[in-house]
């Protein structure tokens, strides 16, 4: 399922986005006091779960990070000039919209040199490869349909950096549908600022889906927007501590013109770790789509176009990692939480709806074969996607997470897969995916690999 992007908004809405932005900026404040920040000084690298800590090959230490993912290493440099590393909190591959890379950290620019910390600019270049082959065989299923998605996307980028903090890049993300004329559409051209520190991340301008750090669910993004939607238009912000993280982005779809009317996408996520060895946590999931339709006063029957509808999704969650206790597991881990939509055709309805279910997610992962559950129990998340009454028919138009969640009562999937390859540079991962609707169910096959090669200088100066 592919996105479509077109865009009227009024003090209303433009109150909500207000509204939503204090509070994630509030959010934001709230977690820079709670969360710690455990800098080690390490060379650019990855710890395994299970592993102690240990000396790298430059005397360095690498500190222990006891979960079920790989943990990644940033490289940076305090003000005095002396190197150290931040530790990034990874999500899951499967819950993040991050095509192939949720489970990894883009590696920064790493300027080690005299020079490079006293604020001269460095040419920096970085690619990313993501290869998908997605078969979908839905043919019993109501709240789906069958397709197959096959294709590959190269994303090369080259830019400055300075300061040891700062970059601008820009790149192609090239996409090529198997099947069709390789290259021909679904190009786009991408160009952003990126500020990064110890602490805190910021991104500014057609930035790569891929520096997400979120834990969202399928309910919050669809696959197609991981394949088809790979770069987000307007800010991303982070703050990540050694207890968790919290991001806060606005990906702005639609420009107000004569014919069209303004549509964004506003996001958060948070996560924080809770005892001495962060057995438990806590989070949140949240975004708010102003989707304003076409302007139908041309038409003979003005009531044609697409109402103005805000379409507000929040999930608090609560969860357990038994990998803290049970090292020798990739993953053991188990999630509770409650998914709620407020979604109001301003148009056509002129009040909110407020769908809501629970959501359970269990996941266990052992020499390198997993298994991943997500049960959903409740209403229909999306009412709008299919409705008889005029105006109501919004489709992906309205909705960015998967349409099994208009399901009338259960929707459960089942991943059983092979990740043989899972570091910071390579990704591979076979899965065979089942779904039930709550009425019949429906067969997925998916493999996903991608190579991410991260930022690098392009000429190396000798110490």
């Amino acid at each position: 399922m592919c996105r479509f992007r077109s865009s009227n908004l009024d003090i209303g809405s433009i109150m909500n986005g207000k509204i939503f932005t204090r509070l994630s900026l509030g959010a934001l404040a709230l977690w820079g006091v709670t969360t710690s920040v455990q800098a080690q000084t390490s060379t650019t690298g990855e710890v395994k779960s299970g592993e102690a800590a240990q000396q790298s090959s430059s005397g360095l230490m690498q500190e222990q990070r006891n979960t079920g993912d790989t943990t990644k290493w940033i490289q940076l440099y305090t003000a005095d000039g002396q190197p150290a590393t931040v530790v990034m909190f990874p999500a899951p591959e499967h819950k993040t919209p991050t095509f192939g890379l949720s489970q990894q950290t883009q590696q920064q620019t790493s300027v080690s040199d005299k020079k490079s910390r006293s604020g001269l600019p460095q040419l920096v270049w970085g690619a990313s490869f993501d290869f998908f082959f997605d078969n979908r065989e839905y043919k019993n299923l109501t709240t789906n349909w069958s397709q197959s998605l096959f294709g590959a996307r190269i994303n090369p980028e080259i830019g400055v950096t300075w300061d040891g903090r700062h970059s601008l890049m820009m790149g192609v993300s090239l996409l090529a549908n198997f099947g069709a004329k390789p290259f021909e559409v679904d190009n786009e051209i991408f160009g952003y600022y990126q500020y990064i520190s110890p602490r805190f991340r910021a991104y500014a301008g057609v930035v790569p889906r891929s520096r997400m750090i979120g834990e969202y669910s399928g309910a919050f993004f669809s696959d197609s927007v991981k394949y088809y939607d790979p770069n987000l238009t307007g800010l991303l912000l982070q703050y990540m501590g050694g207890r968790g993280y919290v991001e806060f982005g606005c990906d702005w779809n639609s420009m107000f013109s004569k014919t069209t009317r303004e549509k964004f996408l506003l996001f958060s996520a948070g996560r924080l770790g809770l005892g001495a060895r962060q057995l438990f946590y806590l989070g949140y999931n949240l975004t708010m789509y102003h989707h304003a339709g076409w302007d139908s006063s041309d038409e003979p029957d003005p009531t044609v176009g697409d109402g103005v509808v805000d379409n507000v999704l929040i999930e608090p969650f609560v969860g357990v990692d038994f990998t803290r206790i049970a090292p020798t597991m990739q993953e053991l881990s188990l999630r509770v939480g409650w998914i709620n939509a407020f979604q109001n055709d301003r148009a056509y309805v002129g009040d909110y709806v407020t769908p809501g279910g629970v959501q359970i997610e269990a996941h266990v992962q052992k020499w390198n074969f997993g298994i991943h559950n997500t049960l959903y129990a409740g209403d229909n998340l999306q009412p709008y996607y299919v409705a008889p009454a005029p105006g109501l028919d919004y489709g992906p138009g309205l909705y960015w997470g998967e349409p099994f969640y208009r399901t009338d009562n259960i929707y459960d999937r089942l991943e059983i897969y092979w990740q043989p390859i899972n570091t910071n540079m390579m990704h591979l991962r076979v899965s065979s995916v089942h779904h039930y609707d709550g009425h019949k169910w429906g067969w997925q096959q998916k493999i996903s690999f991608t190579v991410n090669l991260g930022q690098n200088r392009i000429f190396n100066n000798k110490k």
